[in-house]
This record gives structure tokens, C-alpha cells and sequence, in this order.
């Protein structure tokens, strides 16, 4: 690299004349970067503005760190006096507001404390106060009892900007080795029409590192000259994206340092892998072979073309011995259109997660006895909540239980362990206790989950049992209503089992070690759609759960409380005050737990990742039909002679004509074929990363399921431009050599009657 950059001031000098003499070479190059500085410059602007943003939002909503729950009237007390403060720097935090909470069923009151840290570290801070200060607030509470505390979005804003940073580095790394390929290609298809020319560079002594840094200083002309350009074109795009939220746009000068330092590395990277293939060919084969032979196919045996149908059978056989070429280019140009199929269906996967349902809050019963007939009723009227969903869940592993499937009902390609009598067995299940509010939630539009059959017989009918296709995100059943499935219930075992086992393996052992139970259910209803990565959800009665976690007095444990997304943020915060407000009749036994869903939504819709993919998957469209018309207008241009030689042998201009329209519509057809499958299966692979791959590894708390989808507005879109790219990628640049061809014929005819 220092070897590129010595002298760069002269090296610039003779590209830019290079360039300047041989644009109509780089025009294509002029578009492609162009193309690549405004991906790059409407990621790193938008990712400077996402983390101003989420600042804003946070700061603007939350005036409080931590907020502690249920305490007492002295410890209030204590917190307010700052007890333990001896000099005035010992101070760390502000009191922002106390809301009180009255327990009607003893007469007595607590108090929720709202708590600002004043120093610069929060985190810091926190640590201090609860090594200081939890221990006395600790002091006089019944045993078994703790201080319970909730963190406001403002302890997250760090990991905020981290996420906002790994976004900006994982769709660079994508997008640099996208720029990559597209110049690559370009370079390639450039250099194989221009053999003649290297090969005589070489031929005076320039070998890879000498050809490398022409290329690279007459690629880092085209792309200086291209810069500013396409920065303004980015922050334009970007302001008109954000335009419609109500923050303020800004720009950060420290972006146009980023995009260059990545253009440096693209065009690097991009010229050096074309000048390496160049320098290891030999220099004749180089001087001889000045157009695509090494694409060119000779036929295996000799025919007579003339005797061949002009110019269908004549273009066949042409194109077939083209087919390498072809293939390159047609691959190279409609795999652009496939990414760009690919960026909808990820836009719409990304809505599709963002807008995905989560509780606002969660409240946790500490007892079977907490719960009432009243309790889930009372909430759900609560103002602000649109929805709630109450259960108790066990894992089948926990319980030393599995699930027994009907042969029948389960694909061929499932991971599951034969058992007797016909049946499949599994154990990666997760049994929930049915409650009315939960069934209504699965049933509402709080999901839009595919459901067959009546899921609200299993709280009428106790051999009833909801169950779903899916496990692990894969599709391992073909339910039908009516099928059975059988509960295993765990009541001993004859011998103990390999600890060391897991997965399949291991329930081996327990269907030949465990004394099992099996309480026979027939299936209701069935709801797919749902992600099913930790484990499949078996939907039970009561009665039958009670059996499976042998407890007789099971109860509802968990109720997840929703709310509308669009509403503001003060009135989600009311909303939880009157929930706790109303759990404090329970004295304590009922934990609530604030998700800051609404804010999370908040921040997340307002970066705007969902218009911006979009808008780069336009981009990355513009790319195929450049290359179409930059690779056709070159390989044209190498037939030209060809084409002279058939009209002085007398074909007429019209069938030269007919000859490129078939190569046209032949082109055509082949790419939508190309296109299709390469979109379905760049889909397939993204679905299958997406739908696979445990959120923990890449950073994320929520899995979600999302089919293999064609946008289909995308894929005609894509559809339509392979066969307009194909069919005049082959008619315009033949018009122009019959335009020039005529030209040439005149100047002869007035120069022999000269």
C-alpha cells in the first residue's frame, strides 16, 4: 500500500490523463462507483444520525436511571436524607419522583423511588450506590425478601450505540464485498476485451505489481472525480428519508472519511485479483487472443455455416460456442437483480421483527396462591392495555417427559426417535397451561399466526391439545384435526440414564429407562408461524398440565400485558403506575417487570432501516443492466468484422438485424429463468440463517419465524429489467455498428467517385 501511495501526485497526473483520453472505457466504471459511494455514504450518514437519535428519544423520555420498587416509608426516608453522605461529592444520585402505592388489605402504604444518577457513568455509579446503599435498605426486610429495582432505557443507551455499530459494520463488511464482485466483474470483462493492449504492457516489462498500481491510481481518478457527487446525491436521499420524523438532520463531516477509506479498499481489492489473472497468462497467448477466445467454445466437429438457416441456426450455433461468455455475464448481471429481489424480502423480515408483538410488561406470581378468578379480568380493564396473555410454561427436559406423535403426522425428513405402536417421540416441547386470555391473544390480530381448527375447545374439552407443524424453526409434522398425540408423565425409572447423552441420543434411553404415563390427547387446532427455535409449544388443559408437572394446585404464573405501539410514552408510563397501583392489593407476591417495548419500537422505527434497504436495493439494481450494456456493448464491438464480412457476402441489414433480436430474446428468456432461481434460492438461504441461528449468537433476545417469501412487486420488477437488459443490450449496440457501417460505406463510395 505504501508503494501505491509514493508519488502519488504524479501517479494521479497520468491517470487522469489516461482516464480522460479513454473515458468511454471507464464510463461503466464512472456508474459503478458512483453507485458504490452512495451505498456507502447513505449507510454511514444514516448510522450518525441513528445514534443521535436514539440519544434524543431516551433523553427526552426517560428523566430517571433505576427505579426502586415497594420500599418502605423509611427506607423512602433514608434514600431522601441521603443517610450515609458524609462529604457533599459523596452524592450520587437525585430523587426524581415518588409515587406511593396503598395496600387496602393491610392499610399500608410503599413507595416506588425514581432515581437519577448525576455523574457522567451510570453504570459506574450504580455499582456505588448498590454496594453502598442496597445493604442498608436490605436491613429490616423479612427473610427471603429483596430490594426489586427496574432499569430505565437510559442504562441500555450504550448498548444501543454498540448495536447501531455492529449494524454499520456487518452490512458494510456485506456491502464492501458486494462493491467488490461488482467492480471485479467489470474490471474483468474490461481486461478480457483488452488482451492486446496488456499483453504489449507486459511485453515491455510490466509484470502483476507494476500493472496493479496503473490500475489502481486510474481507478482512484474515476472514483475522486465521482466523490462529491454521489456524497450529495446520499445525503440527499438520507434527508428525504428522515424527513418525516420530527428530529433534527444532521451531518457529520467525519462520514466522507469513512466512505473514502472504504473506496480506497474496495478499488484496491477490486483491481488486484482482474491485473493477477492478467500477469500469469502468457504474453503471445495475450497479444494473439485480443478479444474473448478464452470464452469462445470451437465446436467439436466442423460445419458448414452457410448451410445452417440464417440467422436463427447460425446465431444458435454462434451462441452456443459463446456459451462461457454468456454464461458469465448473465450470471454476473441478473445475480445483481436477485440481491436486489433478496433486499425486499429482508426489508420486509426486518418490518416483520420490528412490529412483532412484545409485552410491555410482565407480571411473575410468586405463588399458586397469588392467583384469583378476578386477577387476569382486573388487569386486561386496566386503561392502556390492548391485550394480555396469561399461562404457566415447563419444558418437557425439565420434567423428564416427551412427546409421543402419531408416525403418520410427522415428515419423512424429521429428527425424531421411533417408539412403539406406531408413534414418533420428541422431547424438545415446551407444555404451557392454556388460559382463555392466552388463547384469545393467539387468536387476535396481535400476530396474525396461521391457525386451523378451534383452539378455544381445549378449555371446554380436557383431551383436547393444541399443537403446531414446527420444531426448531423447521417443519416436522403434517397435523390434521383429529390426530393424537400422546403426554408422557414421568412416574419413575427402572435405571439411570447417561447423563453425558443429549438430543436424541438421550430420550433413547429414557423411552427404555423411564416408567411413563401417557395421557392420550386428540388435536383441536393447529398454529404455525410461531418461532419454535427453543423448543415447539404443546397447548394443554389444566387439568393435564397439573398431571405433567405433578402439581395438583398448578396455576397461571406468568401474564404478559401488551399495549398499542403507537402510543406515547407518558401514556404507557401511567399505565404501568395503575397496574402496580392495582398489584399492591397482592402485597408484594406479584413482581412487575417494564420491557420498554414501546420505546424499543420507538427507536428502532425511527432509524429507518426498513426505507434505506430499500433504497440501496435500488442501487444495487441499477448495477445489472450496467453491466448488461457495458459487457454487450464490448462483446458487439469484437463482432463487428464478423458482422462486415456477412454483408459483403450479401446478407441484407435486416437479417443481421433478426440475427441480434434472437440473441436478444434468447438472452432474455434465459435470464428470468436465471433470475427466478437465484432469487428463491438467495431467499432460501437468508430464511434459513434467519430462522436457524440462536438470536444469542448475533447479539439479539427474540427469534422469530418468517417463511420464504417472494416480493412479488420486487421480482417483477427484477423480471421486467432481465428481459429489457437482455433484449437491448443485444439490438442498441448492433444499431450503432450499422449506423457506423453505412457511414464508413458512404465515405468509400464518395472517395472512389473522387
Amino acid at each position: 500500500m505504501g508503494e501505491f501511495l509514493l508519488n502519488a501526485r504524479d501517479n494521479l497526473k497520468i491517470a487522469f490523463k489516461s482516464v480522460r483520453f479513454n473515458w468511454k472505457q471507464y464510463s461503466s466504471f464512472f456508474a459503478a462507483l458512483f453507485l458504490i459511494q452512495c451505498f456507502f455514504g447513505m449507510l454511514t450518514i444514516s448510522s450518525d444520525l441513528n445514534t443521535a437519535i436514539t440519544e434524543d428519544i431516551i433523553f427526552d423520555e426517560y428523566d430517571y436511571d433505576i427505579v426502586l420498587l415497594d420500599l418502605s416509608y423509611s427506607q423512602t426516608v433514608f434514600l431522601q436524607n441521603d443517610e450515609i453522605r458524609v462529604f457533599a461529592s459523596d452524592h450520587i444520585y437525585n430523587i426524581v419522583r415518588i409515587v406511593d402505592h396503598y395496600h387496602a388489605a393491610d392499610s399500608s402504604t410503599t413507595y416506588d423511588v425514581y432515581i437519577d444518577f448525576i455523574g457522567p457513568n451510570m453504570e459506574t455509579d450504580f455499582k456505588m450506590f448498590r454496594k453502598r446503599y442496597i445493604p442498608y435498605l436490605q436491613q429490616g426486610m423479612s427473610s427471603g425478601q429483596t430490594i426489586k429495582y427496574n432499569y430505565s432505557e437510559i442504562y441500555k443507551l450504550t448498548s444501543y450505540k454498540l448495536g447501531n455499530l455492529v449494524s454499520y459494520v456487518a452490512f458494510a463488511a456485506i456491502m464492501t464485498v458486494v462493491s467488490i464482485l461488482l467492480i471485479t466483474s467489470i474490471y474483468r470483462i474490461r481486461v478480457n476485451h483488452y488482451k492486446f493492449q496488456y499483453g504489449i504492457y507486459m511485453a515491455f516489462g510490466a509484470d502483476f505489481r507494476q500493472l496493479c498500481k496503473t490500475s489502481f491510481w486510474e481507478m482512484m481518478v474515476v472514483s475522486l472525480i465521482t466523490f462529491i457527487p454521489s456524497q450529495a446525491f446520499s445525503t440527499f436521499i438520507i434527508w428525504l428519508i428522515y424527513r418525516g420524523e420530527d428530529f433534527e438532520f444532521g451531518y457529520d463531516p467525519f462520514a466522507l472519511l469513512k466512505v473514502f477509506i472504504i473506496n480506497i479498499i474496495i478499488v484496491l481489492v477490486s483491481v488486484c485479483f482482474p491485473m493477477w489473472r492478467v500477469s500469469r497468462n502468457d504474453v503471445t497467448n495475450l497479444i494473439v487472443t485480443e478479444d474473448n477466445s478464452n470464452l469462445v467454445v470451437s465446436p467439436r466437429r466442423s460445419f458448414n455455416f452457410f448451410k445452417l438457416d440464417f440467422p436463427r441456426k447460425y446465431e444458435l450455433a454462434s451462441m452456443w460456442r459463446f456459451r462461457r461468455y454468456l454464461s458469465v455475464m448473465v450470471l454476473t448481471a441478473v445475480g445483481f437483480s436477485a440481491v436486489f429481489v433478496s433486499g425486499f424480502y429482508v426489508s420486509d423480515l426486518y418490518a416483520y421483527c420490528r412490529d412483532f408483538s412484545q409485552p410491555q410488561f410482565v407480571a411473575t406470581l410468586a405463588t399458586n396462591s397469588t392467583y384469583d378468578d378476578e386477577l387476569i379480568g382486573d388487569i386486561a380493564q386496566i386503561d392502556g392495555i390492548s391485550q394480555i396473555a396469561a399461562y404457566a410454561e415447563a419444558d418437557a427436559l425439565s420434567y423428564r417427559s416427551h412427546i409421543l406423535i402419531e408416525s403418520g403426522s410427522v415428515l419423512p425428513s424429521a429428527n425424531m426417535v421411533s417408539a412403539d405402536d406406531g408413534f414418533r417421540a420428541t422431547s424438545d416441547i415446551n407444555c404451557i397451561l392454556a388460559d382463555k386470555s392466552l388463547i384469545d391473544a393467539l387468536t387476535s390480530d396481535l400476530w396474525n399466526y396461521k391457525i386451523t381448527g378451534d383452539p378455544y375447545e381445549i378449555l371446554s374439552d380436557d383431551t383436547a391439545v393444541i399443537v403446531t407443524n414446527y420444531i426448531g424453526n423447521k417443519k416436522v409434522c403434517n397435523y390434521k384435526l383429529g390426530d393424537t398425540v400422546k403426554i408422557g408423565i414421568f412416574t419413575g425409572q427402572k435405571r439411570a440414564i447417561d447423563q453425558n447423552l443429549t438430543g436424541s441420543n438421550r430420550l433413547r434411553q429414557e423411552l427404555a429407562y423411564y416408567n411413563m404415563d401417557y395421557v392420550e390427547l386428540k388435536v383441536c387446532a393447529i398454529i404455525d408461524g410461531m418461532s419454535t427455535l427453543d423448543g415447539a409449544p404443546v397447548y394443554l388443559p389444566k387439568s393435564v398440565y397439573r398431571q405433567f408437572v405433578h402439581d395438583d394446585s398448578a396455576e397461571v404464573q406468568t401474564i404478559d400485558i401488551y399495549v398499542d405501539y403507537s402510543a406515547e410514552l407518558a401514556k404507557v408510563k401511567q399505565t404501568f403506575d395503575d397496574i402496580r397501583a392495582y398489584t399492591s392489593l397482592y402485597n408484594g407476591r406479584i413482581s412487575i417487570v417494564d420491557n420498554h417495548t414501546s420505546s424499543n419500537y420507538k427507536i428502532t422505527k425511527s432509524m429507518n432501516y426498513y426505507a434505506l434497504i430499500i433504497a440501496i436495493s435500488f442501487l444495487v439494481l441499477a448495477i445489472s443492466p450496467l453491466i448488461w450494456f457495458f459487457s454487450q456493448t464490448l462483446f458487439v464491438k469484437k463482432r463487428e468484422k464478423e458482422f462486415s464480412v456477412l454483408i459483403w457476402l450479401g446478407t441484407i441489414k435486416a437479417d443481421i438485424k433478426r440475427l441480434s433480436r434472437q440473441n436478444g430474446l434468447i438472452l432474455a428468456g434465459v435470464s428470468v429463468a436465471v433470475c427466478s432461481l437465484l432469487s428463491w434460492g438467495v431467499i432460501s438461504l437468508i430464511q434459513l440463517a434467519v430462522t436457524r441461528i440462536p438470536p444469542a449468537l448475533y447479539g439479539g433476545i427474540h427469534s422469530y419465524y418468517y417463511g420464504v417469501r417472494i416480493p412479488i412487486i420486487a421480482m417483477a420488477v427484477s423480471v421486467i429489467l432481465s428481459i429489457l437488459c437482455g433484449y437491448f443490450s443485444s439490438m442498441l449496440p448492433l444499431s450503432g455498428f450499422l449506423k457506423r457501417f453505412a457511414e464508413t460505406e458512404n465515405n468509400r463510395e464518395y472517395a472512389g467517385e473522387e
